[in-house]
């Protein structure tokens, strides 16, 4: 899935993650991206760059990992960074959501064309798998092989 812009925002954060968990049951729990900050606008510098991760029914979020890809060549997009994403913040909105948020230092995210970001699950299993500015497809670790 490509995403375009320089703040993604699945934005209504809590409104969406809150309407997709009022849907989603624990046979269908789910885990994803609900946000991406990679870059501000303006000469002034990366600052608050992160990903915000949902998870929905109750799931938990040990042991899912980020994943970085720079895709400075786009069709071997690869992997710089994988960073655990943390336990995150219950929020009641009619059902629960856990919501985390995996932050990184100044510039930690790439901001040039043809990034991108995977989820991976405890098992080593990609759930998403995104790109920013242009597709990709990476060339390491777990979304090897995959575009985005």
């Amino acid at each position: 899935m490509r995403l375009p812009s320089r703040f993604v925002s699945l934005r209504c954060t809590l409104p969406l993650a809150c309407a997709f968990a009022l849907g989603a049951t624990s046979a269908n729990a789910a885990v994803f991206i609900n946000e991406l900050h990679y870059d501000d606008a303006g000469a002034s510098g990366d600052s608050g760059e992160g990903v915000e991760v949902v998870a929905t029914a109750g799931e938990s979020l040990s042991g899912y990992r980020i994943y970085l890809y720079n895709g400075a060549a786009p069709g071997a997009a690869v992997m710089y960074a994988n960073t655990a994403v943390p336990a995150g913040t219950v929020v009641s909105c009619g059902s629960q959501v856990r919501i985390a948020t995996v932050s990184y230092a100044s510039n930690g995210v790439q901001n040039g064309p043809n990034d991108g970001v995977a989820l991976v699950d405890p098992n080593g299993q990609l759930v998403q798998f995104l790109s920013y500015e242009g597709a990709i497809t990476g060339s390491g670790g777990p979304a090897a092989r995959r575009p985005a």
